[in-house]
C-alpha cells in the first residue's frame, strides 16, 4: 500500500498502516481510540448516510458543519468554528466528498490544520473516491496521507479503488506527531488483534488486486467521466433544472425546481420513467429538490434518464 501512496508523491511509513475489513470498520476503530461515550465529530453537509449510523454504534455524536455551493463547493470554516465544543474530538472530511465530489484544496487543509490545532482535535479524511477526479485542480489536496502537522487519520480501501466491495479489506494510516502517532498506533494494534477482522486469503489477494489498480480504475473513471459530461451537455441549456458542479467520486446532484419535495421527485420518476434518483435527504442537504444520480451505471441507462423532461430545453 505504501507503494501506491508513493506513486502519488506521498510518503507513508508501512508501519503506520492499520489493515480493516473496510472503511466501516476503519471509522469503528478510530472513534474507539479517539472518542469516549458522547464526544463529539464534526462532519459535513452534504454527505453520505453511512455516518450517523457508524456513529450511532460507535455512541459517538455527530455535529455538521457546512459545504456551501457558489458554482462550486467550499468548507464554511464559520460553521466549523461556531460547533466545536469540549466535547468535540475531530473533524472529518470526505476527500472527494460523497456526493457533492469536492476535494479539499490546500489553502482550506491549511486552515483545518489551524483550527485543529487550536482546539487539539484529530483529523479524519475519507478517501474511498481519491482516485475518481473527473477535473483537474492544482489546488486540489493530493492525500492527508503523510501530513504530520496535527494527528491525522486516513481512511481508504478497495471496495471503491478496485470496484470489489465484497472482497472486505481497508485501512487506515495515521499520521501526524511522533508523540501522538506512537499512542495511537499501540492503540490500535490492540483494537484490531482483539477484532481480527481480515481474513488471511484477502490479505494475501491484495498485492495481486493493488497491480491491477491502475486497469481497473482506469475503466471506472472512463464511465463516470462520460456519464458525467453526457449528463451536463444534455442540462446545458435547460432553465429548469441544473447539474451542479462536480470534481471527482461517482455521483452526480440534479438541482430541480422546489415545486415539490424530494419523495415526490423520486417517486415520479420511477413510476413514470423507471429511473431511480436518490433523494437529497438522504444526504442531509438542506433544501429540497436536490436529487442524486449514480455516474457508474452503465450508459444505456444513462440514455434513458436523459429522455426525462429535466433533461430537455
Amino acid at each position: 500500500m505504501s507503494g501506491y501512496y508513493k506513486q502519488k508523491g506521498v510518503d507513508v511509513n508501512p508501519e503506520s498502516i492499520v489493515i480493516t475489513s473496510g472503511s466501516s470498520e476503519a471509522y469503528s476503530y478510530i472513534l474507539k481510540l479517539i472518542a469516549e461515550v458522547d464526544d463529539e465529530v464534526l462532519v459535513p453537509v452534504p454527505s453520505y448516510p453511512l455516518l450517523s449510523i457508524i456513529s450511532q454504534l460507535n455512541d459517538v455524536v455527530l455535529k455538521h458543519y457546512r459545504l456551501v455551493y457558489d458554482g462550486e463547493w467550499h468548507i464554511d470554516f464559520d460553521s466549523i468554528t461556531s460547533a466545536i465544543t469540549k466535547k468535540t474530538k475531530a473533524i472529518l472530511v470526505i476527500h472527494p466528498n460523497n456526493p457533492t465530489g469536492s476535494y479539499v484544496k490546500k489553502y482550506e487543509y491549511k486552515m483545518l490544520v489551524e483550527i485543529a490545532a487550536k482546539y487539539n482535535l484529530a483529523i479524519i479524511s475519507d478517501e474511498v473516491f481519491l482516485d475518481y477526479a473527473i477535473t483537474d485542480n492544482e489546488q486540489r489536496l493530493e492525500s492527508f496521507a503523510g501530513k504530520s502537522d496535527v494527528l491525522t487519520f486516513t481512511i481508504s480501501g478497495i471496495s471503491k479503488m478496485l470496484g470489489l466491495p465484497q472482497m472486505k479489506i481497508g485501512w487506515l494510516i495515521v499520521n501526524g506527531p511522533q508523540k501522538y502517532c506512537v499512542d495511537a498506533l499501540s492503540r490500535l494494534e490492540m483494537i484490531a488483534d482483539t477484532y481480527l477482522s481480515v481474513s488471511i486469503p484477502v490479505q494475501n489477494s491484495l498485492r495481486y488486486w493493488l497491480n491491477q489498480f491502475h486497469h481497473i480504475n482506469s475503466k471506472i473513471l472512463d464511465r463516470v467521466k462520460q456519464n458525467y459530461f453526457l449528463l451536463q451537455g444534455a442540462s446545458k441549456n435547460n432553465v429548469a433544472s441544473s447539474v451542479l458542479s462536480v470534481e471527482g467520486g461517482w455521483n452526480a446532484i440534479i438541482k430541480l425546481p422546489k415545486i415539490r419535495p424530494d419523495d415526490e421527485w423520486v417517486e415520479n420518476f420511477l413510476q413514470n420513467s423507471n429511473v431511480l434518483f436518490q433523494p437529497g435527504y438522504f444526504y442531509d442537504f438542506e433544501e429540497d429538490a436536490n436529487l442524486v444520480m449514480s455516474l457508474i451505471q452503465h450508459p444505456e441507462v444513462l440514455e434513458t434518464a436523459l429522455n426525462l423532461s429535466i433533461f430537455k430545453a
